[in-house]
């Protein structure tokens, strides 16, 4: 019990986030939506686990709140996931020439395309910074943000579990097992 009283506790600020056993050790959230502040052990949206980073198991965080995942949630994953397999496939079979001192059209476009993919992620990044956007830059920048790859915009806990640890690992095994399919396309 507290000196001043069982109800004395300290109120976390905004954007951070405390468990109720030892309300002087603080972690600073995402975001201040999952994190309100105020007591100890507060989360926002339906979030758990220190810091509010994870859903419950079947939900997935939709921004504002943890949402019920969907079976199109799942069926959008495996697709995407077929699909980029598919993808490096194709562009390793064009973009896969013999090497001359003169650039093909194709290799061109491809490197146009990279350096504009570049151009946006860049500016996705500057719409991350914590500076308070005027309303209609917002939309702007948040439209870039999907070239991020920030995966867990798209209902990821749906495919690969709730557990932030096992989010990581398997976003992380994405390429190289992007790497492993280029390999297999080679022979």
């Amino acid at each position: 019990t507290a000196k001043n009283g069982p109800d004395f506790v300290p109120a976390i600020v905004e954007g951070y986030y405390s468990t109720k056993d030892k309300a002087l050790q603080v972690f600073k959230c995402r975001n201040r939506i999952q994190c309100p502040g105020g007591k100890p052990n507060t989360c926002g949206g339906g979030l758990q686990v220190v810091p509010c980073a994870e859903c419950p198991a079947g939900q997935t965080w939709s921004g504002s709140e943890c949402d019920e995942c969907t079976a199109w949630s799942l069926i959008f994953w495996i697709i995407s996931s077929l699909a980029l397999f598919g993808f490096l496939t194709l562009a390793y079979y064009l973009l896969t020439s013999q090497v001359t001192a003169k650039a093909s059209v194709m290799a061109t476009t491809g490197m146009s395309f990279g350096m504009t993919v570049n151009l946006l992620q860049s500016v996705g990044i500057v719409g991350m910074m914590t500076v308070e956007w005027p309303e209609h830059l917002q939309g702007f920048l948040a439209a870039f943000k999907v070239l991020l790859l920030d995966i867990d915009n798209y209902s990821f806990s749906c495919f690969a579990g709730s557990d932030t640890s096992l989010r990581y690992i398997v976003s992380v095994s994405f390429f190289f097992l992007g790497q492993a399919w280029l390999v297999l396309n080679y022979f």
